[in-house]
């Protein structure tokens, strides 16, 4: 009996003692006609038998168990456990081997609930292995978790969206971009939103990449021009849903060839508007639609529609979107922006004689809008409507390039910097700061002070606000004259 005891506690060392190994997968220890699977025995073993008295006997019959298991292990079970990751070193060393080489081999997580490459269920591989920079596709981790990583050398968990060609993943710092990756997905944000798995190496795609697209990636970093990474300079892994409610679901792992070994993995949900050539629904009220007929313009005129809203609080609603106008509307051609977020704008290009363009602002904010459209270098028109909860506006408008006027400014004595002119609201004749210097931006309705004077071409008929520095003017712009505003004469 002693003699048994001592084996026992012998044993006991021996595994106390046992050099520590990550456990990556699960064991399989196949017998006579039986498989037995140990993940959740090695990962919480018992306790030692020197911690509790009372469990003396029970730490004896855990020790036999493990060292029969270990036996048999040793006598010809097998372990499915994961390869460690390489050095960084290794990560981005040309001479690392070709991701085409091992492309037949599954990765380690999959988000759909097959198998993966080390036989344990998707939460478990999750659970065992943390998303790190990999080089290496087939070792890509497509975790649940909600996507992080590390940019430029700083940790990060992103928002996501999908904006004209780019899936992006943004991190902001006081309401403005901080940093970000970019993904391009397609040519043209009229061309549909991809769906499937797309796997890219060293090398380039792996299987089927995304159609008619090398995807470039940016990377956005503060204080710094973008940096660009070409098909070559990356490892990418790509899970993409189709688009639901605005929304596309999905799965990534990227990791860059850059000296910080900027990396996302995880899961994420992007923002992804509506296409323009689909109708609305109800998660696009309140919006504004509509069409702008273009007179008198040139091929290559460039179209701009927007809107705008009078401040309310922290709320400033702002945005616009530009197209090309050909001879023809053929084919078909849209721009759609979502910068403003929670809005979304789209035009989708009519031409300059017959087809007008259409436009649609939606997820409004109730509020009281501007409308507008107006030619690069060119006139402006407008209309100021009322948006409430329920609110889906119908616009009609007509540009005419050559139904233009003028406006000359002479500014006080003393006064410096530039010009701002802005449409001016009939019922709330003083325009907010912030909407009167965003619509001049917007419109290019600026213009710095020569010799006291500021001369403005191209101006659409109507009733506009002009300000120097703290002083206001209201001015009506006729078609074919110069009007003349000296902010000295009352």
């Amino acid at each position: 009996m002693k003699d048994a005891r001592n084996e026992d506690q012998d044993a006991m060392r021996k595994i106390e003692h046992r050099p520590p190994r990550p456990l990556t997968g699960a064991w399989h220890c196949r017998g006579r006609g039986a498989t037995v699977t140990l993940p959740s025995l090695l990962k919480t073993p018992p306790k030692r038998p020197n911690q509790d008295k009372a469990t003396t006997s029970q730490g004896r019959g855990w020790a036999l168990f493990l060292v029969g298991c270990l036996t048999a292990l040793g006598a010809g079970c097998q372990s499915h456990s994961s390869p460690s990751h390489p050095t960084p070193q290794e990560e981005t060393s040309p001479d690392a081997p070709a991701a085409s080489q091992t492309a037949n081999t599954p990765p380690l997580a999959s988000s759909d609930g097959s198998p993966t490459r080390s036989g344990a269920t998707p939460a478990e591989a999750v659970a065992e292995v943390e998303p790190q920079h990999e080089w290496d596709p087939n070792r890509h981790v497509l975790s649940k978790r909600a996507v992080q990583g590390r940019l430029g050398g700083v940790a990060v968990t992103p928002e996501a969206s999908i904006e004209g060609e780019y899936l992006i993943f943004r991190v902001r710092k006081d309401k403005m971009t901080e940093r970000a990756l970019w993904i391009k997905l397609r040519n043209s944000p009229s061309q549909p939103l991809p769906q499937g798995r797309f796997v890219y190496g060293p090398q380039g795609a792996i299987g089927e990449g995304l159609a008619g697209v090398v995807p470039e990636i940016m990377l956005e970093l503060p204080g710094q021009p973008l940096h660009l990474y070409p098909s070559g300079q990356y490892a990418m892994t790509l899970q993409l849903e189709p688009r639901q409610k605005g929304q596309v679901r999905g799965h990534v792992h990227v990791s860059l060839a850059d000296a910080q070994q900027s990396f996302l993995a995880g899961a994420f949900t992007a923002l992804a508007p509506r296409q323009p050539t689909e109708p609305p629904g109800v998660e696009d009220v309140p919006l504004i639609n509509g069409t702008v007929t273009v007179r008198n313009a040139s091929p290559g005129a460039v179209l701009m529609t927007g809107y705008a809203a009078h401040p309310s609080g922290d709320n400033f609603p702002l945005g616009a979107v530009e197209i090309e106008l050909g001879a023809s509307a053929e084919p078909l051609r849209w721009e759609q922006r979502d910068y403003d977020q929670p809005r979304v704008t789209s035009l989708i290009a009519g031409d300059v004689s017959k087809t007008p363009s259409r436009f649609e602002h939606s997820r409004l904010t109730p509020g009281r809008y501007i409308v507008f459209a107006r030619l690069k270098n060119g006139p402006a028109v407008w209309q100021w409507v009322e948006v409430g909860e329920q609110t889906t506006r119908k616009v009609e408008l007509v540009l005419d390039a050559q139904h233009t006027g003028g406006l000359e400014v002479t500014a006080p004595v003393g006064a410096l910097g530039k010009v701002h002119l802005a449409p001016a609201d009939p019922q709330r004749p003083n325009l907010e700061e912030p909407l009167l210097l965003g619509l001049a931006l917007q419109l290019g309705l600026e213009q710095e002070l020569v010799l006291r004077k500021a001369l403005f071409k191209n101006l659409g008929p109507g009733t506009y606000v002009v300000r120097i520095g703290g002083e206001v003017r209201t001015v009506e712009i006729v078609a074919g004259k110069t009007v003349e505003l000296d902010f000295d004469r009352r």
